[in-house]
Parts: structure tokens; sequence; C-alpha cells
């Protein structure tokens, strides 16, 4: 395949010498081109060897936990093949995350269908007045004995939003309230998706006068939110099977290491004094906590619009 891309002459991954015209390092293998990565090429990293579980990523998930922005650099400079593509990181670690909290925080986990309709109440308005059933079971009941259209109108649907409410429970009551959560949580965990590389044009905004591209950025989102989701995934489990997480002054010292890490990391990446770090540091937190919000309350609003 024929490449057009700036060469070194010098291997950004090992330091190796290099001529010209060589399309790989021959002493570790890396791709002899600029440290300007574009989009596209970082695509092409994930989309290969999509989950390999090899050497790379332990290797990389020490520097994730333990050396904020470590990874973030070594990327952005060329030192690309000792570890884990950060795409392919994100999207693993990510999956994991969504995986163990749906699991672990699950207040049905573990019981069958029907214990599940028999455990999950029904309160509706509907026609100017609440309907209270028991059990989904019993609603469905209800709906099954009178027929779809004569039900709306005994309970006084005659709106098309009432009548769109009856039916919508009427497909839920059959999985009962876990169909609702779980469409909904897969509607948050796409939403996040969007979060990332909103993030990243909110560092490209704060960080302007670096003059960095946007791709550089967006690689600094994914190492953070990876390390976001590892460590929500860890006091997932702890909280599951080691001891339970409440009250606010537990919530408060377990929040603390997501703020050291996003510090840390943003001094390390983005250089500048401590003071000068905080600044820009709370800045990105208000904007990320509107852009959170936003995105969540989104893909909450079509979860439900589509269940």
């Amino acid at each position: 395949m024929r490449r057009d891309r700036r060469k070194n002459d010098k291997c950004l991954n090992c330091d190796a010498a290099l001529q010209s015209d060589w399309e790989f390092c021959p002493a570790c293998g890396q791709e002899n081109h600029s440290v300007k990565v574009p989009l596209r090429t970082i695509i092409k990293d994930f989309l290969g060897d999509y989950f390999t579980f090899d050497s790379k990523l332990f290797r990389s998930l020490r520097p994730l936990f333990f050396k904020p922005g470590f990874l973030t650099i070594a990327y952005n400079s060329g030192k690309r093949v000792r570890y884990i593509p950060p795409l392919r990181m994100y999207i693993l670690i990510s999956v994991v995350f969504f995986f163990v909290i749906n699991r672990s925080h699950h207040p049905l986990f573990g019981k069958d269908k029907q214990e599940i309709r028999k455990q999950s109440h029904i309160s509706l308005e509907v026609g100017g007045h609440e309907l209270i059933y028991q059990d989904m079971m019993a609603f469905q009941y209800d709906v099954d004995k009178q027929g779809m259209e004569a039900y709306m109108d005994s309970v006084g649907a005659v709106t098309s939003f009432d009548k769109w409410i009856v039916k919508r429970m009427y497909r839920l009551s059959d999985q009962g309230k876990e169909a609702i959560g779980d469409q909904i949580f897969h509607g948050i965990s796409i939403s996040m998706f969007v979060v990332l590389p909103m993030f990243a044009l909110l560092l490209f905004w704060v960080y302007r006068k670096k003059r960095w591209l946007y791709v550089e950025h967006l690689i600094y989102s994914l190492h953070l939110h990876a390390f976001i989701f590892f460590y929500g995934a860890v006091l997932a489990v702890v909280n599951r099977f080691v001891f339970e997480i409440n009250g606010w002054v537990w919530n408060l010292i377990l929040a603390l290491p997501y703020v050291v890490y996003a510090v840390w990391s943003l001094k390390v990446v983005y250089g500048g004094t401590l003071r000068y770090t905080l600044g820009k540091f709370f800045i990105l937190l208000l904007l990320y906590i509107v852009l959170i919000f936003i995105c969540l309350a989104s893909g909450v609003i079509v979860s439900i619009i589509t269940i």
C-alpha cells in the first residue's frame, strides 16, 4: 500500500535510526510516519485485533491507573507499539464497567421473569385519574380480558398520549420493570459515547492556546474516561461483594481519586502550574456537569420513548 505521509529519521518509539524511505522501524516494527495522527488512524488501530488480551493490555493498565497522563503523552509523542491503542482500551473498559454496574446494582438480579412481574407494580395517570395495580400480571390480565380498545375506553384513555401510555405499559408488562431499567441503562451507556468526543471539544476550547489538534485532546479524553470507568467498576465490585458504600462521607472519600487523577493528568499532559491547572479543572468540571446532564437526560428520554 502506498504511503505518502511524512517520514522521520528516528523511530519515535525506540529511537532507532531510520532511512527516509523506510515504512517501518526494523527494531520495534512501528510504522514510520509523523506523530500528528489523523482520526482515521485511531479508528484503524481500534479495529485491528478488536479485543486482543495480550501483554499490551496489562502493560497499559498499570500506567493508566497509577501514572495519570503518561499514556496520553506516550501516544501523542509517537510511542504507540508498547501500549494498547486508546480507543480499544476505552471500549474494552467501558464494556466491563457497564456490565459490572448493571449486574451489581440491579435490584432484581438473580430473579426469574415471573417473580419480576409479580414484584413490579404499576401506577400511572390516565384519563384524569390514577390507575394502580399491585403487579404487572394483573394489569396485563385486565387488558387481555377486555381487549385493548375496550380497556382504554373503560379507563378514559381518549387522548393520543393516554393511549400511547397504556399501549407502552402493556408492552412492558410482559417483562416487568427490568425491561425499563435495561432499556434506560442501554440509553445511558450509548450517551456516554457522545460525552467523550464532546469533552474533547471542551478541552480543545479550554486549552486553545496550545494549538493542539482535536485528535490530541481526544486521546486524553479516551484515557481519562477509561480511568473513570475502570475505577467505577472497582467501586461497584467493592460495594457488591466487600462492603456497602453508604453515606455522604464514604461517597466523598471515594470520589477524591477522580478529582486527584483529573487534576494530576491535566497538569502532566498540558503543563502549567498547579494553580493554573486547578483553574482549568474547575472550568472543565462545570462544563462537564452540564454536558453529562444534557447527554444522560437525552439518553433516558430516548430510551423511554423507544421502549
